[in-house]
């Protein structure tokens, strides 16, 4: 039996292949429309302002990072993020 086999035993009997890549989900949302990839983009940009050249600083960034954007005002709704969850 081939270590494949051994490690993926389900997916022989069901004859399915295994694959150790990730899986890519596509939404049918384009990436810029997508609310989650926006926010990923934001968090990008507001950590590239607040290390500027200090590259390993970026892990204490991210508390006042997150915290300004779930405070933050949304246009659509004008409530924050952190009232919408937590309400």
């Amino acid at each position: 039996m081939s270590n494949q086999r051994q490690r993926y035993p389900i997916c022989y009997a069901t004859n399915v292949l295994p694959s150790e890549n990730p899986p890519i989900i596509y939404s049918g949302i384009p990436s810029k429309a997508n609310p989650l990839e926006r926010k990923n983009r934001d968090l990008k940009s507001h950590l590239a302002i607040l290390v500027a050249d200090q590259h390993d600083s970026w892990r204490e960034k991210l508390p006042s990072i997150r915290f300004a954007m779930n405070t933050a005002k949304c246009s659509l709704t004008g409530q924050t993020s952190a009232f919408l969850t937590l309400a």
